[in-house]
């Protein structure tokens, strides 16, 4: 949570930046400065580290690459998944490659950054592109936030033994997203019967006029 809030604070402010000197500046100073201040890799789950990635994510955005990259691709779906699977494959075992010649402690900002943006591109266009996989990820993206709200009472919580019984981490991860996928479907109808929408927008609403009021109200 403290890396969400850093990074919508951030965002605008990068943006904003971006307009008056580029991206290129901004990438080249977020790769120094932990080198200026000799402060080497950072540990444990520092948001710093992903800073890089978000800027690629805004770079993506504010150019429409993703657009640009579709219309380059074949229209045909058989030979876009090969041209895909091909091209990104190639990449990521490319960046294997460097990354094990590479100092990690020294070039881990690039590691990262270039690791999102294969595996981002590569579910793009290689997953999602395939029939079926969209809509289960699709709904999945859609119940997110509850998944990862209510994962944390599965694995800490009221099933913390029952889970780890299973050993097998796959199995665990596969369970724990079904039951949190199950109990976010429930909540989110029973959202809908009780109208729920409906209450924060009237509450939204009552604390807009009353933020209005204060600051049209004369002293």
């Amino acid at each position: 949570m403290s890396a969400a809030i850093l990074f919508i604070i951030l965002i605008p402010l990068i943006y904003r930046c971006s307009k008056k000197v580029g991206y290129l500046p901004i990438l080249l100073f977020l790769i120094a400065l932990p080198r200026l201040l000799n402060i080497g890799h950072f540990k444990g789950v520092n948001p710093y580290p992903f800073i890089m990635s978000v800027l690629m994510g805004m770079i993506f955005a504010d150019y429409d690459l993703f657009v640009k990259i579709g219309e380059k691709l074949p229209k045909n779906i058989w030979t876009r998944l090969a041209v895909t699977w091909l091209t990104l494959g190639g990449l990521f075992i490319g960046w294997l490659f460097i990354f094990r010649k590479l100092d990690f402690k020294s070039n881990w900002q690039i590691s990262y950054s270039i690791f999102t943006i294969i595996m981002i591109l590569f579910f793009k266009y290689c997953i999602i592109a395939i029939k079926g996989i969209d809509s289960i990820l699709r709904l999945i993206g859609i119940h997110s936030m509850n998944i990862y709200l209510f994962q944390n009472f599965l694995r800490y919580g009221i099933f913390e033994k029952d889970l780890y019984s299973l050993k097998n981490v796959w199995l665990i991860l596969m369970v724990v997203l079904v039951i949190s996928l199950a109990f976010s479907i429930v909540i989110e109808q029973i959202k809908k019967w009780i109208r729920y929408e409906k209450l924060i927008e009237r509450i939204q609403l009552f604390l807009y006029n009353l933020v209005d009021g204060f600051c049209n109200e004369d002293v």
